[in-house]
């Protein structure tokens, strides 16, 4: 592909990834972990507080720092607090063609970059405020420096290696396993290369290996707590090997889970969309590559899959390993992979097909999650409220963090009680503040979707104290009851 054809192509592809990523921006209310991370990063927390917050959150805090200057200097709108997200994700499109033209050829960067533009996973993220989207951006980055000192002992790719490692591994705890998917395979490396081919300074290498790790062992006593607390703070499932097809299934754009809702498509051109990236992600790991190309693909073979054994083989035991979130960190290793199965089809024609045929695979997952699909009725919830409440209500939230984003969007002045558990004894402490408030009504805001027991049987146990139901109304899986004492 020649570079006056790159010229038009890729600003071309660049350009339709910022309309994915900017449309409709704002029509999603802000969910919990949003929220939670407004939170943190307006007010950040002491050392203390930091601690005790990375272990139930299952994070490191360089994003929260981030967004704490980001959010002094444009505020947290749903549109300036997912913004960075949106960046992240652009910058990552104009990085991925720039590592697959150093790894392959300008075709395959070009491919590569328009398979990341329309991909719905990195979409979506992309319209998250977290740190989703930075992650494979530091991610790739790591790579591409990682593979450039393999080349060239040069200063500037020894900083850009260092400094996108350290933030990679303070941004998630995922980017360790990519630290050491990265490291195993430059010891590959230098046993398939000869001594003499070899033009990395391996003395240097280890240094540098040595000064991450030294920065990084603070934070290990946190990630020990975090790993002890997992199966407390984290809804993570067992993993079983039918997470290996819904990972592919995730990275084709066929399946989601965002906050608590699955976004799924069973249209036939999802399954064939599913298929077409398999058979390319095949055609581009072991299909006729040329031997001078051994090193490359083995840095995206090992970056790609071992970055996602490791977590799996630790959740057989502790569950980390979600499919449908932080398998993001190797999503560009996975669209430069399928762009180099691509790349080999020799036919134009063919090559057009399967690029149309893959862009209306994106069409009902991105339909669905534009027009059709809410993440949180957060607003709508506090708006009913206010609207239909009087001055002698009170407002009980359970599961309690339903609370905050509930708090984000509410701006009335009523009492909203606090749930400090489930037991019996916590519905005789809501009617005696019920009565010394001298209040006559209950507005019960609680999540219907999982049923769990105790907010079943805390729910049960109100409507007995409050029997006359003034009016019900469904957001979703959350519901609101208004509830009369009787007088």
């Amino acid at each position: 592909m020649n570079k006056k054809r790159i010229n038009i192509l890729l600003p071309g592809i660049v350009f339709l990834g910022i309309i994915l990523r900017i449309y409709k921006l704002g029509k999603h209310n802000f969910w919990i972990d949003e929220i939670m991370l407004i939170e943190k990063a307006t007010n950040l927390p002491s050392f203390g507080e930091i601690l005790s917050w990375a272990v139930c959150w299952m994070c490191p805090p360089f994003y929260a720092f981030f967004m704490h200057f980001w959010i002094k200097l444009f505020g947290h709108s749903e549109i300036s607090f997912r913004l960075p997200s949106v960046i992240f994700g652009v910058l990552t499109i104009l990085l991925i063609y720039k590592v697959g033209k150093t790894l392959f050829s300008r075709q395959v960067g070009v491919l590569s970059a328009y398979l990341l533009a329309i991909s719905p996973f990195h979409i979506i993220y992309s319209q998250e405020g977290k740190m989703y989207t930075l992650l494979p951006f530091l991610g790739l980055l790591s790579m591409y420096f990682l593979y450039k000192l393999l080349i060239r002992d040069k200063n500037s790719y020894w900083i850009g290696y260092f400094i996108s490692n350290v933030i990679l591994i303070y941004t998630h705890n995922w980017g360790l396993f990519l630290f050491i998917s990265e490291n195993i395979y430059f010891v590959s490396y230098l046993l398939l290369v000869k001594k003499d081919k070899c033009k990395v300074n391996i003395k240097k290498y280890l240094m540098m290996q040595a000064l991450i790790i030294l920065l990084y062992l603070p934070w290990t006593y946190v990630l020990f707590k975090q790993f002890k607390a997992v199966k407390t703070y984290v809804c993570i499932v067992w993993v079983g090997f039918m997470h290996i097809p819904a990972t592919f299934a995730c990275f084709s754009g066929k399946t989601f889970r965002i906050a608590d809702n699955w976004l799924e498509t069973k249209s036939y051109l999802c399954i064939l969309g599913t298929m077409i990236y398999s058979l390319l992600f095949y055609r581009g790991i072991f299909w006729k590559y040329k031997k001078e190309k051994v090193k490359e693909i083995l840095l995206l073979f090992s970056c790609f899959f071992l970055t996602l054994i490791i977590p799996f083989l630790v959740s057989l035991k502790t569950p980390i390993y979600d499919f449908s979130k932080h398998t993001i960190i190797v999503l560009p290793v996975f669209c430069l992979i399928v762009g180099y199965g691509l790349s080999k089809i020799k036919s134009t024609w063919w090559k057009v097909l399967i690029i149309i045929v893959l862009l209306l695979n994106s069409f009902p997952v991105m339909h669905k999650y534009y027009f059709l699909w809410t993440k949180s009725n957060g607003r709508a919830m506090a708006e009913y409220v206010q609207r239909n409440s009087q001055e002698k209500d009170m407002i009980v939230i359970i599961p309690e963090w339903i609370r905050y984003i509930f708090c984000y969007y509410y701006q009335g002045n009523l009492k909203i009680v606090k749930v400090k558990n489930f037991m019996p004894g916590e519905v005789d402490r809501i009617t005696r503040l019920k009565e010394d408030m001298k209040k006559e009504r209950l507005i019960l805001v609680f999540e219907d979707f999982w049923q769990h027991p105790e907010v079943r049987f805390l729910k049960e146990q109100l409507e007995k104290r409050f029997p006359k139901k003034v009016s019900e109304k469904d957001f979703g899986n959350k519901k609101i009851l208004i509830l009369q004492a009787e007088k």
